[in-house]
């Protein structure tokens, strides 16, 4: 049986998940539920989906707006993940997705990585992946507290490229919304995009002057502004993290990440 993980949350909504889970109505003194109740709620949810039923969870977590500081009343509630596929799954001939989606609610989001997969991102620097390791935790287990005890492992200076890169492909969208390829909520995709691009930027100067990461973000930028101010100050982040003198690494320790893998995995 795997092993139970550790509730970090101090209270939940079981029986309001429960009654939303089943359809019924549900009578509150509140007009709106509380920040914290949306996401114990959809927490709730997303731990009795069937999708899940089989999977070890090795940890679960904030992501998107909730995570950076920037959510609102009505923010969808976005849940990151890690689970542990079964040996027979990495060793037989059956179909096996190294990642699994699943969706709870009308607009919320859950999607999680198989172990091998997470590290393999995590490795080339994927900022996605990468920041998982400060998310806001809302379950995790002893295999979670090891792999972010060694994550100075999977940091390198890799990711001066990849969050460049991840920064352009945002700027790039900010400039195809004001060229007229408006789509739906073009407004806030743009201010979105525009955030995107600076977080990471921000995330990555951070990374590699303290291996230490902040996930709020807390840059001046906020896509109202014009193109061209916009792009000014990306250039200037930009410049800014290819200045920094890092002392992370050329790149990972692959042999100590396959090991810490390995050890996870039990074998």
């Amino acid at each position: 049986m795997p092993p139970a993980l550790r509730i970090v949350k101090a209270h939940s909504f079981r029986q309001l998940g429960y009654a939303l889970l089943m359809g019924k109505t549900v009578q509150t003194t509140a007009t709106a539920p509380s920040r914290n109740q949306a996401v114990s709620d959809q927490l709730y949810l997303t731990e009795s989906s069937p999708d899940l039923a089989d999977v070890q969870v090795l940890m679960l977590s904030l992501s998107g707006s909730r995570a950076y500081g920037l959510d609102h009343e009505q923010s969808d509630v976005d849940i990151r993940g890690l689970y542990l596929a079964e040996l027979r799954q990495l060793l037989g001939l059956s179909a096996f997705r190294p990642q699994k989606s699943i969706s709870v609610g009308p607009a919320d989001d859950c999607q999680l990585y198989e172990l091998g997969r997470f590290a393999q991102l995590a490795i080339g620097s994927n900022p996605t992946a990468i920041e998982l390791f400060w998310t806001p935790l809302l379950r995790e287990s002893e295999q979670w507290r090891t792999l972010r005890d060694n994550r100075h492992l999977f940091l390198s200076q890799k990711l001066i490229n990849s969050h460049i890169g991840f920064a352009h492909s945002a700027m790039k969208q900010v400039r195809q919304i004001d060229a007229g390829a408006e789509p739906p909520n073009a407004a806030s995709k743009r201010k979105k995009a525009a955030r995107t691009a600076a977080r990471v930027l921000c995330q990555a100067a951070s990374l590699l002057s303290t291996q230490e990461m902040d996930i709020r973000y807390s840059h001046g930028i906020t896509g109202e502004e014009p193109l061209d101010e916009i792009a000014r100050q990306i250039v200037e982040l930009v410049t800014k993290v290819e200045a920094i003198d890092t002392k992370l690494p050329l790149a990972p320790n692959l042999q100590a990440v396959n090991d810490l893998i390995i050890d996870l995995r039990g074998f």
